[in-house]
């Protein structure tokens, strides 16, 4: 389902990477079928993932290192979660046009308990100009080579944690690194670096996805953030019904009065809000949370 998505509202030059969990089996036949699709990419290197741990972020870098090296011209990535689809096409016109998607927070707007941005290596990383482009990974965009430095990057802060015995992520003190409780599903994936502090981070619960790689895009590569997030996927607040799924697909992702009521609430990052599907403008191309399960009445009325 998600690559017949993809294929109906991609360009034909535009390529999909597809990382398969590593807790997850699927049938060598499957994997056969989708790698032999036209543009598809299935990720030999497969990570370990769980919802709201560091091991999303880590996906994200495998990706970009297995897209570079299949396609080394490649000049963007676009983040996509297993449960968001896109209901329009002409998503790359826009990523071309802005070449990321991270505005700057206003202070205040990011939730002050969040682990994520009190760690040492976001404070790295946020010490370098001061800015906070924490926001939503799915949809966000950025030049491929800014991923694949923000990984290089990672690997070294991680590598050094690691060799001075600090393999405590969330403290500055020295925590031996024999003390790590990582759980060993995570550890020695391909295409990640090899560090003791890589297996604790894979098996951290928090939104790391949400934070540092933007963080790195503004202070670290200073790109100019924009004025508003450009992310090209709304979130719905309480997920879509199957009639509102049908009536944005008929609606081709415009407005429509019917499309606009049923998303009257988007939730975006930073506590901000959204009137509703219109106020997405031209960035909204795609929807989260849809249901995973191809039989399920939203996933069937979605073309």
């Amino acid at each position: 389902m998600l690559l017949k998505n993809l294929h109906k509202h991609t360009e034909p030059i535009t390529i999909i990477a597809l990382h398969l969990n590593a807790l997850t089996h699927y049938p060598a036949g499957d994997v056969r079928r989708w790698n032999a699709s036209a543009n598809v990419l299935v990720v030999p290197d497969r990570v370990a993932v769980q919802r709201a741990h560091g091991s999303i972020l880590a996906a994200h870098v495998v990706n970009a290192r297995a897209i570079s090296r299949a396609w080394p011209d490649c000049a963007y990535v676009v983040l996509q979660a297993s449960n968001m689809l896109w209901h329009r096409p002409g998503m790359e016109s826009t990523v071309r046009a802005l070449r990321h998607s991270v505005a700057e927070k206003r202070k205040g707007t990011v939730p002050a308990h969040s682990r994520a941005r009190h760690h040492p290596f976001w404070r790295f990383l946020y010490g370098q100009r001061g800015l906070d482009g924490s926001g939503q990974h799915e949809g966000a965009f950025f030049p491929l080579g800014v991923v694949l430095r923000f990984g290089a990057v990672l690997d070294g802060w991680l590598l050094n944690r690691t060799k001075s015995g600090r393999c405590g992520l969330w403290r500055d003190d020295a925590v031996p690194c024999a003390d790590r409780r990582a759980h060993p599903a995570f550890r020695g994936v391909p295409g990640l670096g090899t560090s003791a502090a890589w297996d604790e981070l894979l098996a951290t619960p928090q939104f790391l996805e949400e934070y540092w790689l933007q963080a790195y895009a503004l202070n670290v590569e200073r790109l100019a953030p924009h004025p508003a997030n450009a992310w090209l996927c709304a979130r719905v607040t309480g997920g879509l019904t199957g009639a509102a799924a049908r009536a944005l697909v008929a609606g081709g992702g415009t407005a429509a009065p019917a499309c606009v009521a049923a998303f009257a609430s988007l939730r975006q990052s930073g506590n901000e809000t959204r009137l509703g599907l219109d106020a997405c403008g031209a960035a909204c191309f795609a929807i989260k949370p849809v249901p995973r399960d191809p039989e399920d009445p939203v996933v069937r009325s979605w073309d």
